[in-house]
């Protein structure tokens, strides 16, 4: 009940819905992949997927803690220089940069990895124009994740992955000459993001091994950073697991292993990276939406809230988030209902066929694990994006405003002359 008059309370200054940030959640996760990470190798890196969820005030708290950001794009470069982060603690993925992108992060010395040919171009063009400078790159790498049977293991099911340099030969020493033959070219990162259906700890055995690898044999001497990528299990909740889920302590241990054990990594100690996302903040927010109606249609009930599918999972995939109906007073009935949203698509389904105390109108829907995505991803359709707040003691502070109208349609032409 005090639950209940709490988030009531809240709803009538800020309005429904709106997303609840748990920051002890994401503080907690962020200290116990490093905690899993360092005590096995004390060179470890944690950069914070900033694409996952890039709400300024959790880059904030990644920054303080002493952790990089790891970003894909020029927007998110700037947010984490707009949140005060060290620029040599920022990691530059992804596969679209611009010529004053790549020459942005080599000037600041940030870790700056290389996904194509024409990026490769661009840091030719910046060597030549600062031949007494060293220009310091890494490289991404490209893998193969099929099985024994031949079955990817790639997202998707694709068969080949469109990320990085491919190491089969030719390529790899393709992509070795054209470095060296600018001196001041160093490659000092080797990076091996894939993402993968899977997610099982052979994965990164595999990445990281590989990376140690192609080190030792072509950059055994400038090479500092082993970025093994994200993509790990965090803490999944029940409802939503499909197979096994392997611990931070299980990839760790079995990362680790090989890093400590590998004769280049003994005798050059590198750093490793690790740009975890979903793992920090799945659970780092919740979505608070109100029940404004309920119905039945043909014997199969619904309640309609105020919030939509778009704010929980934009993906659209079917799996049900962890969730609790909170109501001023307990209600003792039991009922299957879907839980729909303001959208006019009939696929609107933020909950479906769930068995739980039966909900009214008045009451509030609290859906868990929501923090991975939905904020970056969640297009302005058909209403604006809701607020985000956070608890700090007893009182809550929104960290983003509800957007208004002027938010939405500032930018488009609306007079016609």
């Amino acid at each position: 009940m005090e639950e209940y008059y709490e988030i009531d309370n809240l709803s009538k200054s800020i309005g429904t819905p709106f997303y609840l940030c748990e920051e002890d959640n994401f503080i907690a996760n962020y200290q116990n992949i490093c905690q899993a990470f360092q005590s096995r190798y004390k060179n470890f890196i944690l950069g914070y997927s900033y694409k996952t969820n890039y709400l300024p005030y959790l880059c904030n708290i990644v920054k303080n803690f002493g952790g990089y950001a790891e970003v894909v794009s020029r927007l998110e470069y700037d947010l984490a220089l707009a949140v005060g982060q060290d620029p040599s603690r920022i990691i530059f993925n992804g596969p679209l940069k611009s010529f004053p992108d790549v020459e942005l992060a080599i000037e600041n010395n940030s870790i700056l990895n290389i996904d194509s040919w024409y990026e490769l171009d661009f840091v030719e063009e910046i060597a030549k124009q600062n031949p007494t400078k060293p220009v310091q790159i890494g490289l991404r790498i490209n893998f193969n994740f099929s099985d024994e049977e031949g079955r990817s293991h790639i997202q998707s099911g694709l068969a080949t992955g469109r990320f990085g340099f491919a190491i089969e030969e030719p390529n790899f020493s393709q992509v070795v000459s054209k470095i060296r033959q600018f001196p001041n070219i160093v490659v000092n990162c080797l990076h091996g993001h894939t993402s993968t259906s899977t997610r099982q700890v052979w994965v990164y055995e595999k990445i990281t091994r590989t990376l140690c690898d192609l080190a030792a044999a072509y950059f055994e001497n400038t090479v500092n950073f082993i970025d093994i990528g994200g993509g790990i299990f965090g803490k999944v909740p029940e409802v939503m697991k499909s197979g096994p889920t392997p611990s931070f302590d299980d990839y760790a241990e079995a990362v680790c292993k090989i890093m400590t054990s590998h004769s280049w990594v003994k005798e050059n100690s590198p750093y490793l990276i690790l740009e975890p996302g979903v793992s920090i903040v799945a659970d780092s927010l919740s979505f608070i939406t109100k029940i404004i109606d309920i119905k039945t249609v043909n014997n199969k009930n619904f309640s309609l809230v105020d919030g939509s599918i778009y704010n929980i999972k934009p993906s659209m995939h079917s799996i049900n988030h962890p969730f609790k109906i909170v109501k001023e007073f307990k209600d003792d009935r039991q009922i299957v209902t879907n839980f729909v949203g303001y959208t006019c698509m009939e696929k609107d389904y933020l909950l479906k066929d769930v068995a739980c105390e039966a909900p009214e109108k008045g009451d509030f829907l609290k859906i868990y694990n929501v923090g991975a995505y939905t904020i970056v991803m969640t297009p302005p359709f058909i209403n604006s994006a809701p607020p985000i707040v956070v608890k700090i003691g007893d009182q809550f502070k929104v960290i983003r405003a509800r957007q208004s109208f002027d938010d939405f349609f500032k930018n488009y032409l609306i007079e016609m002359d």
